[in-house]
């Protein structure tokens, strides 16, 4: 859980100072993905609409934050974020341009 607005980088998770809104934020997304498994499954449709699922549906893993994020409140986002996506997509860019002179 990040301050959108004073970091962008998402460099300081606030879900250590604010469990009680991290709560509220997971039991809200639970419900949602609920209510879209009822819909999947028929609930939002008429008996005689002709509905009917196609394949199945897809479960969401149900993982809690880490709880060291909970303790501290300042994890720093995993591997492989948006800066370091960045860098290598510069990287790759640079190799190409020099490839083509």
């Amino acid at each position: 859980m990040y301050d959108f607005f004073n970091d962008r980088g998402e460099e300081k998770n606030l879900i250590g100072e604010n469990p009680e809104v991290a709560q509220r934020m997971r039991e809200y997304a639970l419900g949602f993905l609920a209510s879209c498994k009822r819909s999947y499954e028929g609930a939002d449709y008429f008996p005689d609409s002709g509905y009917k699922p196609l394949g199945s549906f897809k479960e969401m893993p149900n993982n809690l934050w880490p709880p060291s994020d909970l303790e501290k409140g300042t994890s720093k986002k995993k591997t492989g974020d948006r800066s370091q996506r960045k860098k290598k997509k510069n990287k790759e860019e640079a190799a190409l341009e020099s490839d083509e002179e």
